[in-house]
């Protein structure tokens, strides 16, 4: 309703009488749209603000210009420094396989960024545990900073896929192994037809995995040197591992024991480019051969934390 000046007036008095919100409150973008063409499109940025964190960086980079000051690296640092380095690394990686779908596509991948996001996590569904997707989700929800209430629908369903899978995952049956099995392999050991240096790169495995609850991918990284000899116990360093988000690493601490001493000390010996548990050539040993020599990666319990 216009009043004495000819503007539209939405306050409480006119409410009763068809001000804005009351004749268009089941629409959204019909009230927008409204209040663009009173007040122009410069209001546009008030309303919708900017799509992305990369908008909002530049957006306010320029208006600090404008002000006369010079803080973008600044603002840069706040808007991203939300996040561990490693978790935005592995948004990169989530939004990246995402963003070369959509170009690799017909042009409808790219008109509705969100359903075209639930449509990805459908066709990855299939190959990846709901992790994978999670992250997606949240690197979404990240760059475009965070999830607007008029898009609360589509994130619904997003979010809805995600639990569904990994109430999927959760289904799989897990079998953790026990103490009596780990000291029955370490037993068994001695007994195998194996070169000895193997053997030793078997015990240390083993027991890095159970007692130090490293993963294979973890255990296989370290160094000769990463692995001190105290007098009570070994500290061993971990420089990095799939869970540290921020990347500083950690130390794990094992029990000192005749058998796992003499081990150690012969992989540290034996060691040509660093590798404590190295393959036959010394080199780096994949993790796929050291699963098959161990079995399968012990799984420990879920009370436990691991590295």
């Amino acid at each position: 309703m216009k009043s004495e000046n000819g503007v539209y007036d939405d306050s409480p008095g006119y409410a009763g009488r068809g001000g804005i919100k009351s004749r268009f409150h089941e629409s959204a973008k019909e009230y927008t749209r409204i209040i663009m063409r009173i007040y122009g499109p410069h209001y546009t940025s008030n309303i919708i603000g900017p799509q992305n964190r990369e908008e909002a960086i530049k957006g306010l980079t320029a208006k600090a210009l404008k002000m006369e000051e010079s803080c973008e690296p600044t603002i840069r640092c706040l808007l991203k420094g939300a996040r561990a380095p490693e978790t935005i690394k592995a948004y990169k990686t989530a939004l990246g396989a995402f963003r070369k779908w959509q170009v690799d596509g017909p042009e409808e991948r790219r008109k509705d960024e969100l359903t075209s996001a639930a449509i990805f996590i459908a066709k990855r569904s299939a190959g990846v545990k709901a992790t994978s997707l999670a992250t997606f989700v949240s690197a979404l929800a990240f760059e475009r900073l965070g999830k607007k209430p008029e898009e609360a629908s589509k994130w619904a369903v997003l979010d809805e896929m995600v639990r569904t899978q990994r109430k999927g995952d959760g289904e799989r049956t897990r079998i953790f192994i026990t103490k009596q099995e780990i000291d029955a392999l370490l037993s068994a050991l001695p007994r195998l037809s194996w070169p000895q240096w193997r053997k030793d790169r078997a015990h240390v495995l083993l027991i890095l995995l159970f007692y130090g609850l490293l993963r294979i991918s973890g255990a296989i990284s370290l160094e000769g040197e990463d692995l001190t000899l105290g007098s009570s116990y070994w500290t061993v360093r971990i420089k990095k591992s799939k869970t540290d988000q921020d990347g500083q690493g950690c130390n794990v601490f094992i029990g000192r024991e005749p058998t796992f001493d003499g081990a150690v000390a012969r992989c540290q010996h034996r060691q040509v480019h660093g590798y404590l548990l190295a393959s036959t050539d010394g080199r780096k040993w994949s993790s796929s051969a050291a699963a098959s020599e161990g079995g399968e990666e012990p799984q420990m319990p879920s009370t436990m934390a691991r590295m």
